[in-house]
């Protein structure tokens, strides 16, 4: 959403956006305000680089099997009655809100990352990392930057991390990064290298970042603490640009040696999510892929400047189809936004399905969590052709040698901590 969305059309127990200034990104800040053991995080200069153009493919021969597991995971995804075990109103051990809360694998198996950010009662923000290793407990968090928000974490191939967010620079927000060597350093919030996003598509906001891929050249060449050759690094991000100063689209960028940024609308995405009746605004996104089949989960607002009217969507990549995602809550939510979902290893080396949704509800909103096993999917035959659907469940159920969970969990009512009227939300 624009800054002038958020500060003029939200009720007052939504989120607003940043106002004030983040600090230069060469001070990133940590609670102190300065680098943890004195580390420096040099800022990177970017330029624009030459147009990129995106292909997307629909390969005929997997479009039934597709449609099956989109439909199977539209299903499951929003169904936090259903789930093994389900949280409303997130929390870390010390009572702080998991806001936009995105979940990736931790080092070992069981163990679990998740960044999210926080706004305090006087309005400041906080972004913020914290670990679990059951998915609905979380630690008490560390503070990566003040005056940030919408993370997205991945870790690369050689073990470092990499962290996308957005920021306010001169008023306007726009996407920055953030790298750290290990996990000792994303742990300690001790950053190596920085850089800014200079925004491409609108004068005014982008933001809510999403990294796709990150490419790292062989033989590395220490131009990181950790050795990450970043110079000679391919990253692909999405994000989401203000495109007239009423509404908010896809885009998609591409970020070469950390210097060179260029990056086009995703009129293809917009479209498909749009030919569903979201004509307001478009946001948060999250890739999931199934038995082969890549889709994206999508937040898309229904009726312009109305954060009640956001709903969830998923995305055939192949074909460019789109299905809305039912909502199944006993809370009494009845809008969902900063929806994410990501596979994860669970204790016994099982995979499991979570899915994070900002809801909102008439007497308030708060952080949803849910837990699922990964859903059916459909077999192939030695044709190739989709074949009978065959559960993964049961199977992942043997390897763990008993059951994933001891049955359905629920924690808290919405709107019953520090996100009911008063405190807020920031979609998209």
């Amino acid at each position: 959403m624009s800054e002038s969305d958020h500060h003029h059309r939200l009720a007052p127990w939504l989120l607003r956006r940043v106002v004030a200034p983040v600090v230069a990104v060469a001070t990133l800040a940590t609670p102190s305000g300065a680098f943890l053991a004195g580390d420096a995080a040099p800022a990177t200069p970017v330029t624009h680089g030459p147009e990129i153009t995106q292909v997307v493919s629909a390969p005929r021969a997997t479009q039934a099997a597709g449609s099956q597991i989109q439909s199977q995971l539209a299903a499951t995804i929003g169904d936090f009655n259903g789930a093994s075990a389900a949280v409303v109103h997130a929390t870390d051990r010390a009572g702080i809100s998991l806001d936009v809360l995105r979940v990736i694998n931790g080092a070992t198996a069981g163990n679990y990352l998740g960044v999210y950010h926080h706004q305090a009662v006087d309005g400041s923000f906080s972004m913020r990392l914290a670990t679990s290793t059951d998915l609905t407990h979380w630690s008490t968090s560390v503070v990566l930057a003040n005056n940030a928000t919408n993370p997205f974490l991945t870790r690369l191939t050689d073990g470092s991390y990499l962290l996308a967010f957005e920021k306010v620079a001169g008023g306007h927000s726009e996407v920055s990064l953030a790298h750290y060597a290990n996990l000792q350093s994303l742990l300690q919030a001790k950053v190596d290298r920085t850089v800014d996003l200079p925004r491409t598509l609108s004068s005014l906001n982008e933001g809510t970042p999403t990294i796709e891929s990150v490419n790292l050249a062989a033989g590395a060449s220490a131009t990181s603490s950790s050795g990450t050759d970043l110079n000679n690094s391919t990253m692909t991000i999405r994000f989401h640009y203000n495109h007239d100063g009423r509404r908010d689209l896809e885009a998609v960028g591409v970020l070469t040696g950390f210097t060179a940024w260029t990056a086009h609308a995703d009129p293809a995405l917009d479209g498909a999510v749009t030919s569903l009746g979201a004509a307001g605004s478009l946001g948060d996104r999250s890739e999931i892929t199934v038995a082969g089949h890549t889709f994206t989960l999508i937040e898309g607002e229904r009726t312009a400047h109305d954060l009640q009217s956001y709903g969830a969507y998923l995305v055939d990549n192949a074909t460019g189809t789109a299905v809305p995602v039912p909502l199944r809550s006993p809370w009494g939510v009845s809008a969902v936004g900063n929806n994410h979902v990501s596979i994860v290893s669970g204790p016994h080396g099982q995979q499991e399905m979570v899915t994070t949704m900002f809801g909102f509800a008439p007497n308030g909103a708060g952080e949803l969590i849910g837990v699922h096993p990964l859903p059916a999917v459909p077999a192939r035959t030695p044709s190739g052709t989709p074949g009978a659907v065959v559960s993964s469940v049961a199977q992942h159920r043997s390897e763990a040698k008993g059951p994933l969970r001891s049955g359905p969990h629920r924690t808290d009512q919405l709107g019953s901590g520090q996100n009911g009227p008063g405190h807020g939300h920031h979609v998209g």
